[in-house]
């Protein structure tokens, strides 16, 4: 049985998630372990599309031709063809106009089934590109407070644990690098630029990114995201 096409554009920004759904262990000092347990990351998609009133009608069609979550259907785009599912139920604004709908829009959430890029092995001399303006730092040694008559107060790490808090924006090129990297390094630590030198972090177990569109082109991104220092 041949299977579909999702053909239907996206308009204006379009988001991308990915997820590695590992697991963190960290012992009574502090010590992080972590344990992987994909081959590769979740990878999802959510945009709105909207048109006049024959388009909506061909978009409810697909989403029921498909079982709604049920069956599986191509959608390709940055010239990259995923095998996705539909995320959730399919709901449509319409417009109405005279008592006769006129336009729609509706938000799509989409679940590709298994990433089809390869990405290179993971290296600790990775740089990560730098974020835009400017970072918050936020360090945590773990103190555990107990209230028991009296307060009482336990160190649980023998060292703190240190977090930057950072937007990064950009052209597409470095969008490209951002994927590649986090696609590369399931917690796998990499280096990033902060106060003029090099420190190893690693990055978060899910990172989103927003794509800024002119018509088809990806022209820029932002991702706001959390990195560990270690």
């Amino acid at each position: 049985m041949a299977i579909d096409t999702f053909s239907f554009i996206p308009y204006g920004k379009v988001k991308l998630g990915f997820a590695w759904s590992s697991n963190e262990y960290e012992s009574e000092n502090g010590t992080k372990l972590y344990c992987r347990k994909r081959v590769h990351a979740k990878k999802t998609y959510s945009f709105t599309v909207q048109g006049i009133r024959e388009d909506m009608d061909k978009l409810i069609a697909f989403y029921n031709k498909q079982h709604g979550q049920l069956n599986p259907f191509f959608f390709e785009y940055d010239g990259i063809k995923d095998l996705c599912y539909f995320t959730n139920t399919l709901s449509v604004k319409q417009k109405v106009a005279a008592g006769e709908i006129q336009m729609y829009t509706c938000d799509i959430g989409l679940e590709v089934d298994a990433q089809s890029v390869s990405y290179p092995d993971a290296s600790t001399e990775d740089i990560l590109p730098s974020p835009y303006n400017e970072f918050t730092r936020s360090i945590d040694w773990n103190v555990q407070v107990l209230e028991m008559g009296a307060t009482q107060r336990r160190a649980k790490s023998n060292k703190p644990h240190e977090k930057l808090s950072a937007t990064w924006s950009g052209l597409k090129d470095e969008r490209d690098t951002m994927i590649q990297l986090f696609n590369s390094h399931c917690r796998v630590p990499l280096k990033v630029m902060y106060d003029h030198k090099p420190i190893s972090v690693i990055l978060p177990d899910s990172m989103e990114i927003t794509d800024y569109r002119e018509g088809k082109n990806i022209v820029g991104y932002s991702c706001q995201m959390e990195v560990e220092i270690v």
